[in-house]
């Protein structure tokens, strides 16, 4: 992976984190039915908030190994 395609595929996880954040934000504030529910949803959220952010931390490393590789 090259870095110009990290950094497409990092605005694009940027974009989908803050459509997630935003869609449960909503969420929150329009329903009102069980609020165990929107805790439940909240916490999917943040699992896979957190998920994308460790895969992209990940995938940053190997593309900075992939760059001194090429320079040696």
């Amino acid at each position: 992976m090259t870095p110009k395609e990290f950094v497409s595929l990092a605005i694009t996880m940027v974009v989908l984190l803050l459509s997630l954040l935003t869609g449960y934000v909503l969420l929150a504030l329009v329903y009102e039915g069980n609020p165990w529910l929107v805790a439940l949803i909240g916490f999917v959220v943040l699992l896979v908030s957190c998920f994308l952010v460790v895969y992209l931390y990940k995938l940053r490393k190997l593309v900075d190994m992939g760059g001194k590789k090429e320079d040696t």
